[in-house]
């Protein structure tokens, strides 16, 4: 934008995540054309006054493009589209004096896998069954909280310990030699184990142990 705000360049990229022309917008103010792509329920008048301090603010203050200056928006295109976006919004110095400038970034697919993975947090932490997940090595690296429920031992006490902490010596060398061959070979392993609480008390196990 100029040093006025309203728009000089809308690239191809900015009318491909805002469903807006660039000959739509061209001349138009920056401030206006954030405001128009916002969601209906969010476009009050508050906002549209915050939105023009806020440029105005970028273009007299000499804001740099840095990450100090980004944000997240929810967007809606004109065809109904709702998207998520990362705008950045700085001040460039140029022979026509301080002009406005914004980085747009589509992050819909990125915040949608981030909302994905925490569902599944919640599903493996609030699971009925003893969850863990180790490394490489077999250390634990994640257990949830049915897993130190059944097995007496607090998360500071299983973290980074081997899961062996459980044997209880009713299995030989070879059932644990064949497990481990299952898991390094890409196979799941399915079975009982008769394992020890940090207590003392054994209790049975049926087990599915499968390699990511």
């Amino acid at each position: 934008a100029d040093s006025q705000g309203n728009l000089i360049e809308w690239n191809s990229a900015a009318e491909h995540i805002s469903g807006l022309k660039r000959s739509d917008v061209i001349g138009q103010p920056l401030w206006e054309i954030i405001f128009c792509m916002l969601p209906k329920e969010q476009k009050t008048s508050v906002l549209r006054e915050a939105l023009t301090a806020q440029w105005n603010a970028v273009i007299k203050s000499k804001y740099t493009n840095d990450l100090d200056q980004m944000s997240e928006m929810e967007i809606e295109t004109p065809q109904g589209m709702r998207r998520i976006v990362q705008t950045n919004g700085f001040a460039i110095e140029t022979t026509q004096g301080t002009q406005a400038g914004a980085i747009m970034r589509d992050i819909t697919e990125r915040k949608q896998a981030e909302a994905e993975l925490r569902k599944l947090s919640q599903a493996v932490k609030q699971s009925a069954n003893a969850i863990v997940i180790t490394d490489v090595e077999g250390n634990i690296e994640f257990a949830n909280p049915k897993f130190f429920e059944v097995s007496g031992y607090s998360l500071p006490e299983a973290l980074g310990q081997n899961p062996r902490i459980l044997r209880s010596g009713e299995h030989g060398s070879e059932f644990y030699k064949t497990l481990w061959n299952t898991i390094k070979s890409g196979r799941v392993w399915r079975g009982e184990l008769h394992n020890r609480r940090k207590d003392g008390r054994l209790y049975w196990e049926d087990s599915t142990i499968t390699p990511v």
